[in-house]
């Protein structure tokens, strides 16, 4: 193989590690897997940007946190049974999509009740008196519609959450 070419190869391959390794260290860090390493001096830095007040001493301590080292066969595993970690997670426009399908189904099934109970004006006003009658029409095209819009969401939000799986893999 050409020497530039292998080159190019194990930069891109150099690259692609250092940001699979960004992405296990900030899971690791957002999971709470990290021991702080306090500053040996008692000001702040940008090496050591936390700040904890410690009671026992009654003085403010900064530290910075230290990932806990994990293999990749520990890291595997860990997001294996952590719902929230970000390769198991949910995307936040397909949540927000099948809470909205939820909303739809829900006003639309009680509007096509409301507006299937139709109040007869013309026969209260000749015969005093009101009567309400249920219109299954109006409920079904209600719930029609209701059920279409509904699945059209939910559909939209499957199909987002699919992509996103196959991107995580």
């Amino acid at each position: 193989m050409n020497d530039k070419v292998q080159a190019f190869l194990d930069a891109k391959k150099g690259a692609e590690m250092q940001k699979k390794e960004a992405k296990k260290q900030q899971a690791l860090l957002d999971l709470g897997l990290y021991e702080k390493v306090y500053s040996p001096l008692p000001a702040y830095s940008e090496e050591y940007p936390f700040y904890e007040w410690d009671e026992a001493g009654q003085t403010g301590r900064y530290y910075k946190k230290a990932v806990v080292p994990v293999t990749d066969e520990e890291y595997a595993e860990i997001l294996r049974y952590t719902t929230d970690a970000p390769e198991n997670g949910r995307h936040p426009i397909a949540m927000t999509l099948k809470a909205i399908a939820i909303v739809v189904f829900i006003v639309g099934f009680i509007a096509g009740i409301c507006y299937a109970f139709s109040f007869d004006v013309v026969g209260s006003y000749y015969s005093n008196r009101a009567d309400m009658d249920f219109n299954f029409g109006v409920a079904f095209s209600y719930w029609g519609t209701t059920f279409i819009v509904g699945m059209l969401f939910l559909a939209l939000s499957s199909i987002i959450q699919l992509l996103q799986d196959i991107k995580n893999k």
